[in-house]
């Protein structure tokens, strides 16, 4: 017997899952969000991982989503996609906080602060 903690909010997951930009790949997938993707989504490609943990903290309703060097380990063209789909997060989540840690000009060039750790340690 299920208690009402453990049902599914479906409108809920189809709302993590456009905002982290996964619908467009659900769609394709046999069982839809109900797909197996493997342990630890090792059926998954980097960028689809990447954009699970984001459905997942969106759909757990967090507050704060820490990203670090979130698009170290992944190609152009999804490093590009990921950090619009960060983009968009910032546009369509006004009151989540996004931490973006990350050594690269491009990752950083979406934020609305910049803190450069290395200056601090030179004051």
């Amino acid at each position: 017997m299920s208690s009402g903690k453990d049902k599914i909010d479906r409108e809920r997951v189809e709302y993590a899952v456009r905002l982290a930009s996964l619908d467009s790949f659900i769609k394709t997938l046999p069982q839809g969000v109900d797909t197996p993707v493997g342990e630890g989504g090792c059926l998954l490609s980097g960028g689809q991982r990447q954009r699970l943990g984001i459905a997942r903290a969106l759909y757990k309703r967090a507050e704060i989503l820490m990203f670090d060097e979130a698009t170290s380990s992944l190609d152009e063209m999804t490093k590009h996609a990921i950090n619009d789909s960060i983009i968009q997060l910032s546009e369509e989540c006004p009151g989540l906080t996004l931490l973006i840690i990350s050594h690269r000009s491009e990752s950083l060039a979406i934020c609305r602060k910049v803190i450069d750790i290395q200056e601090l340690n030179s004051k």
